[in-house]
């Protein structure tokens, strides 16, 4: 569905590699929702050598200026081709929605099979159905005009996901 898919060994070397795309984009505003596995990716730092202006602030105003939205999805669901973003906080779900680019992040250990499976699994991860949750399969794509495919109305015109397999059992 258009999106962009890498895979790398380890957070840090996904760290780099998000530097890399923000500066082959040249964007000048990022924004990194927070999460531990985030953190791993030390990607604050390498962004910082890109010299963009890096944000946090779960704000929409400052979403809507923003160039990237970088996050940590938990899930993927081979069957749909899908990342599975359960979200509690509604500013973390326009993280992934309102900037032209989304990098998501996710562990090659959390792609599950089915979507029956992911829902299970966030369920029991969770300990409860999520507020939100959202399968992400591309880049924003409607028709709605005159059967015409348009990329980036509802959503980002951009996806570009991140698989990092530390923390893989051999």
């Amino acid at each position: 569905m258009s999106a962009q898919v890498h895979r790398v060994g380890t957070y840090a070397a996904a760290g780099e590699l998000i530097a890399a795309k923000v500066k082959e984009m040249k964007a000048e505003k990022v924004h990194l929702f927070p999460s531990p596995q985030l953190e791993k990716t030390n990607c604050r730092a390498t962004l910082a050598g890109t010299g963009v202006n890096i944000s946090e602030k779960l704000d929409r105003a400052e979403l809507d200026v923003t160039d990237v939205g970088i996050t940590f999805v938990p899930y993927a669901v081979a069957e749909t081709g899908s990342i599975f973003h359960p979200e509690e906080n509604p500013l973390g779900r326009m993280v992934t929605m309102l900037p032209p680019t989304h990098i998501a992040i996710v562990p090659t250990s959390k792609i599950l099979p089915t979507v029956a499976d992911a829902l299970v699994t966030v369920v029991a991860d969770y300990g409860k159905v999520p507020g939100y949750m959202s399968f992400i399969s591309g880049p924003s794509r409607t028709a709605d005009i005159e059967r015409v495919l348009t990329i980036g109305v509802h959503g980002p015109s951009r996806l570009i996901v991140i698989l990092v397999d530390e923390g893989m059992e051999k």
